[in-house]
């Protein structure tokens, strides 16, 4: 019974996070998996830390990419002890929320691109 609360405990995580994602302008994924939402925000963390025209989207890169790194990590330990799945899960919905939180003054859903576009230039 304590095993059906982790899973779907793990489950909610991972569904919350592919909507997390939906601000970055990706798809809603049918069924995400721990590998492909790690694949995924890895390559949005390095896109979004690479534009260095907008200081706030360059620091979500950062949170992206640790995101990445803990989506990785709960991977590792699939099929092996829940809890910890779910721990490095709920760090990386925090950190994709600090993330989304250093753009809250940006409009709207934008794709990573996009987002830097409309960043004020540097004075």
């Amino acid at each position: 019974m304590t095993d059906d609360w982790w899973a779907g405990r793990r489950n909610d995580l991972l569904a919350t996070i592919s909507a997390e994602l939906r601000l970055w302008g990706e798809d809603d994924l049918d069924d995400p998996g721990t590998s492909e939402l790690a694949r995924l925000t890895a390559v949005i963390g390095v896109e979004a830390a690479a534009d260095h025209r907008c200081p706030a989207l360059a620091e979500a890169g950062l949170l992206i990419t640790a995101a990445s790194a803990e989506l990785g990590c709960a991977d590792r330990f699939l099929g092996t002890f829940l809890p910890q799945v779910v721990r490095h899960l709920r760090a990386a919905h925090t950190l994709l929320r600090q993330a989304r939180d250093r753009l809250a003054d940006q409009p709207g859903p934008l794709p990573a691109a996009r987002r830097a576009e409309r960043c004020p230039a540097p004075d």
